[in-house]
């Protein structure tokens, strides 16, 4: 009877001891297969798509005498038209429809102006005169179409070699026509029908402007650098003097000649936004007038010195043209660009041995 109550005693013990033992252990960690599937779970948020290509910004359309942007420019050449400066001539016909003018010096000491059109054709353009050997250098990098009275037979065939198509009455006369003066100074011409004569290579515009535009005036070297000038006296001969003066409430020079304002058949003034004189070399062209006269020969080619001035300022600058056909660069004396102001631009082709007075 003792035994049996000792035995189940220690079988009671050693359960204790064994249920002790159990119920103190800690639980068992989760396998790294559980947490690994447990983090790998998909993503709710897509990745966002690569932003669209900017679009390539379209090119400025400017026009390529005047700098001016424009949504398409005129399909149409570049008409350059010879009109006379002597006293019989004035006033002329046309020219504040010319995106550009140039002036040149010419025999008996008076000038005469290489008019461009392009962006505006006007109906009407005189009196139309005759070629000299220059034309061919300020017509050459438009590549378009050059209009005179005629020209004398050793000039006529110099250009003739340039870029330009030259049109005079015997190849295009009945766009040309006579009346109010006496002749030689009548002579005037119908720019609208004159372009039809235009010849394959000589129809569109020309690829590149004539001068070095700036965006506006007053991004332009002259505005920006340059200093005061409020009139520009300009003296080609004794028989030549033409002077500008600055309208600051228009932001146009005024152009007189002789001390008497400048004005068109129309009583308009004639004007300009830029005018960019440059200093040229003369020589002898080679032969001479009906009456005698010595002819000078403008050398349009090489590198000189020039003055632009805008909206009463005015900047010094180097001028450089490589060729008859090659486009007119400016550059300061330090090397930069000088970019004109957009508008219509006069060029004065001035002689080293003419004067400039800027006051």
């Amino acid at each position: 009877m003792g035994r049996t109550r000792v035995w189940l005693v220690g079988a009671c013990c050693g359960l204790a001891v064994v249920c002790g033992c159990t119920s103190g252990s800690k639980p068992a960690k989760p396998s790294s297969s559980a947490v690994t599937s447990s983090s790998a779970a998909p993503s709710s948020t897509a990745p966002a798509p690569p932003p669209p290509p900017k679009p390539k910004p379209k090119p400025r359309r400017v026009e390529p005498l005047t700098g001016i942007a424009v949504r398409a420019v005129a399909r149409r050449p570049v008409l350059i038209v010879k009109v006379e400066n002597s006293p019989d001539a004035r006033p002329q016909t046309g020219l504040n429809r010319a995106d550009l003018v140039v002036e040149e010096l010419v025999e008996g000491g008076i000038t005469r102006f290489a008019a461009m059109f392009h962006s505006s054709v006007p109906p009407r353009v005189g009196p139309v005169r005759s070629l000299r050997d220059v034309d061919r250098e300020i017509a050459g990098p438009t590549r378009g179409v050059l209009v005179a009275s005629g020209a004398a037979g050793v000039v006529r065939r110099r250009v003739a070699r340039g870029a330009a198509q030259v049109v005079v009455p015997t190849n295009a006369g009945r766009y040309f026509s006579r009346s109010g003066r006496p002749a030689p100074h009548n002579l005037y011409l119908n720019p609208r029908g004159v372009l039809h004569v235009a010849r394959a290579g000589h129809r569109r515009p020309p690829s590149s402007t004539y001068l070095p535009f700036a965006t506006s005036a007053a991004r332009s070297t002259a505005v920006r650098y340059g200093q005061r000038a409020r009139r520009i006296n300009l003296e080609f001969s004794a028989a030549a003097n033409p002077r500008w003066s600055y309208d600051a409430r228009a932001r146009l020079w005024l152009r007189s000649e002789g001390g008497t304002p400048s004005r068109l058949t129309s009583g308009r003034r004639i004007t300009a936004r830029t005018i960019l004189v440059v200093r040229i070399h003369t020589r002898d062209a080679g032969y001479r007038d009906p009456a005698g006269n010595f002819v000078p020969r403008t050398v349009f080619t090489g590198h000189g010195q020039a003055q632009v001035f805008c909206q009463g300022r005015r900047v010094s600058a180097v001028w450089s043209k490589k060729s008859p056909r090659a486009p007119l660069r400016l550059l300061t004396r330090s090397g930069k660009p000088v970019l004109i102001a957009p508008g219509r631009t006069w060029i004065e082709m001035l002689p080293i041995g003419g004067s400039l007075g800027v006051s």
